[in-house]
Order: C-alpha cells, then structure tokens, then sequence
C-alpha cells in the first residue's frame, strides 16, 4: 500500500521518526539503550496495547 495512503482502507496508521535509530536498533545491544531507541520501544509497546485492549 502506498505511503499516502494512510489509513484508506480503515485500518488506522501512525508514523512516527526517531531520529539516530536505525531499523535493527532492538537487536543491536549498542544503539537498545539510547534515549531514541528506548522512547521507539516504548511507544511501539503502548500502540501494541492500546491495539490488543480494545477488542
């Protein structure tokens, strides 16, 4: 699905940038304990959350 697409078929979608995190910052032990890298974990497990508590 294309990037501008955001949510036309009625799933609803955030993006959100971090900056100085690579797409492997969980599994490299260097970059998991830097302040970007733990605010994306963090907000990628209250989405998971929210998501699996409101059905």
């Amino acid at each position: 699905m294309p990037s501008w697409c955001n949510g036309c078929v009625g799933v609803p979608v955030t993006a959100v940038r971090f900056q100085d995190v690579i797409h492997d910052f969980v599994m490299l032990g260097a970059l998991r304990e830097t302040h970007a890298a733990q605010a994306a974990i963090t907000s990628a497990g209250d989405a998971l959350h929210t998501a699996l508590n409101t059905v």
